[in-house]
């Protein structure tokens, strides 16, 4: 089983554009089992919205699973690397099904 990307808020993902650069919020939801290197997020995730590719990522909120600390977003592999209390990537396999991660995406 993968992450899953939830929208956020009952009427859809937060989206706004500011110029030709546009931002979405979302929920990312953990799985049972962290893949070593990160979540794959294909770049269209939020094609919906007109953004096909992602230039940032950043974490900006969470229910706070003690084995997580923050994020961060690998955008030649499309990949978000979440990171454990150390400072080092969270452990390979480790169970992550209670984590809900508010995410901020920027992109076109």
């Amino acid at each position: 089983m993968a992450a899953a990307i939830k929208q956020f808020g009952p009427a859809g993902a937060l989206f706004v554009q500011e110029g030709n650069l546009k931002r979405a919020v979302s929920i990312l939801v953990g799985d049972g089992s962290y893949p070593t290197g990160g979540y794959s997020i294909p770049p269209n995730t939020w094609g919906a919205f007109g953004m096909l590719n992602v230039f940032g990522m950043d974490c900006i909120g969470s229910n706070l699973v003690a084995s997580v600390r923050g994020c961060i977003w690998d955008n030649v592999a499309n990949k978000l690397i979440l990171m454990a209390p150390s400072g080092a990537e969270v452990a390979n396999a480790t169970p992550l099904t209670a984590l809900q991660l508010i995410i901020e995406v920027w992109g076109r």
